[in-house]
């Protein structure tokens, strides 16, 4: 009796993370890329950059998600929640988040100053939408960079494409400095996407 009852007192082991399965990714691939995306602010190929396009004097633009040490919980919760600082803006995606049904960094609505609440995407995501996101971005970037396997799924029509999108792929020439312009050494080459083949 007393070797049951300690059993019981024991901790459960730990749940393993299931792998996604294909679906999933393809689903999360599908979100990433949509309307109102995360493609916007991360890029196609996670690599992430910052700009001003849309919120004036605020930073707008996302982090690298293959550089990201974020864990599979701290994504969902920055996804679902957003977070809004004097450096970045990450809109929230669930339409419960800082509610006392989904609490956002152990806090609600009413703990925070208005003015450091994240906005809402333009489409809201529901919390397994949100799941796939997150595991495509970890199974497609984190860590590695986009390859090509994932190049030519992001780009089914033009596969080509790939050989020049993604890390690895011959670097396309620097343009030339027009006079007057100043060519910071190192500095990496606008981005353009390549002509599609025929």
């Amino acid at each position: 009796m007393l070797a049951l009852g300690l059993a019981l007192l024991a901790p459960a082991p730990a749940l393993a993370q299931a792998t996604p399965d294909t679906a999933t990714l393809e689903e999360g691939m599908r979100l990433y890329q949509g309307l109102n995306s995360c493609e916007l602010c991360h890029l196609f190929n996670g690599s992430g950059f910052q700009h001003n396009m849309l919120f004036g004097p605020v930073p707008a633009g996302g982090p690298s998600l293959v550089k990201s040490t974020m864990t599979r919980d701290e994504m969902i919760e920055m996804v679902s929640c957003g977070k809004l600082t004097a450096g970045s803006i990450m809109p929230k995606y669930r339409g419960d988040a800082w509610t006392r049904e989904r609490p956002c960094w152990g806090k609600l609505a009413a703990d925070i100053p208005a003015d450091e609440m994240p906005l809402h995407g333009e489409r809201l995501l529901s919390g397994r939408q949100i799941e796939a996101v997150v595991d495509y971005v970890r199974a497609a970037y984190q860590g590695t960079g986009m390859g090509r396997a994932w190049c030519m799924r992001y780009f089914p029509t033009s596969p080509k494409a790939c050989d020049t999108l993604i890390e690895g792929a011959a670097a396309p020439a620097a343009p030339a400095a027009t006079p007057g312009t100043v060519v910071r050494p190192g500095a990496p080459a606008p981005f353009q996407l390549p002509a599609v083949p025929k």
